[in-house]
Formats: C-alpha cells, sequence, structure tokens
C-alpha cells in the first residue's frame, strides 16, 4: 500500500509541474526578417520613385506591405513564449538590422520627398509611416515583454532607435 501511495503522490507531482514550453527566438527572429526583407522592397520602390502615378502606387503598395508584415509579426510574436538571454542576442542582432534597413529607407524618403510633394503624395507618406510607427511600438512592445528583464535596457534602446527613425520621417513629411 505504501508503494501505491507513493506512485500516486509522484504523479500527482509531476502533473502539478509547470509544463516547459518551447522557447521561439526563430520565430521572433523570422518575423523580424519579414518586416525587414519588406522594408529592403520598399527602399527600392522609395529609391526608384520617379514622381509618376504608376511609381506612387509601387511606392504604396511595398509601403502597404511593410504595414502587413510588422501586424503579421505582432500576432507571431504574442503567439512565442519568453525568451532567455541567450535567445535576446539573436533577437538584438535581427533589430539591428532592421534599424539599419529602416535608416536607409526613411533617408531615401526624406532625399525623395521634393518628388512626393510635386506628384501630390507626400500626406499618403505621412499616413503611412504614421500607421507604420504604431505598429513598429506594439511590435516594439510585445518583444520587450518576450525578453528576460535583463535585457530591458538593451530593448528600450532598440526600440528608441526604431522610434526616432520613424519621428524623423514623419517630421519631414509634417
Amino acid at each position: 500500500m505504501k508503494l501505491n501511495l507513493s506512485l500516486l503522490a509522484l504523479l500527482g507531482v509531476v502533473t502539478a509541474a509547470p509544463t516547459v514550453v518551447k522557447r521561439d527566438v526563430t520565430t521572433i527572429t523570422n518575423a523580424l526578417a519579414s518586416v525587414n526583407s519588406a522594408t529592403v522592397t520598399l527602399d527600392g520602390a522609395v529609391k526608384s520613385f520617379d514622381g509618376t502615378a504608376l511609381s506612387a502606387l509601387g511606392v504604396a503598395g511595398d509601403s502597404t506591405a511593410v504595414l502587413s508584415a510588422i501586424n503579421t509579426a505582432i500576432t507571431e510574436v504574442e503567439g512565442t513564449s519568453d525568451v532567455g538571454i541567450l535567445g535576446a542576442l539573436p533577437i538584438a542582432g535581427s533589430t539591428t538590422q532592421l534599424i539599419g534597413t529602416l535608416d536607409e529607407t526613411i533617408n531615401d524618403l526624406i532625399k525623395q520627398k521634393p518628388l512626393f510633394d510635386s506628384s501630390g503624395t507626400s500626406a499618403i507618406v505621412l499616413s503611412q509611416l504614421q500607421q507604420q510607427s504604431n505598429a513598429s511600438s506594439v511590435l516594439g512592445s510585445d518583444i520587450k515583454s518576450k525578453l528576460p528583464i535583463l535585457a530591458d535596457l538593451l530593448a528600450d534602446s532598440l526600440n528608441a532607435q526604431i522610434s526616432a527613425a520613424f519621428k524623423r520621417g514623419i517630421a519631414a513629411y509634417s
């Protein structure tokens, strides 16, 4: 009888133990890579923007794709488990890459502003930048929530760089 009670007690402890969930660094880095890829495509459209309606449609479509990629990333990140400090490193690397791409795209948008002004599409660019900025803020907060507290300063710094890039673009088009 003691053996049976011991087995039942052990079974109770095992079933009461928390389930270990795989940490999903790959999902987060892949989501960031998708946003980065869409931003690279947008930057190509911005660089080749010639002021025509057809060219403006291309930029608008690619800009919408960036927003869609950010929103998809939000959903994917929200579905992941927390990551450890070692998982924060590749996420920071992917974010840093995205920051570089975003900075380049914002710089190119600012350079092309006279063409967007003359084509009458600057207000659309501004609206899209504002939407992307808002969505990026949500994504950054969601990613930060998945990181250990030890990575808070790093996450805050990276999120601030993304925010600053968008603020530059928004200021230029305001």
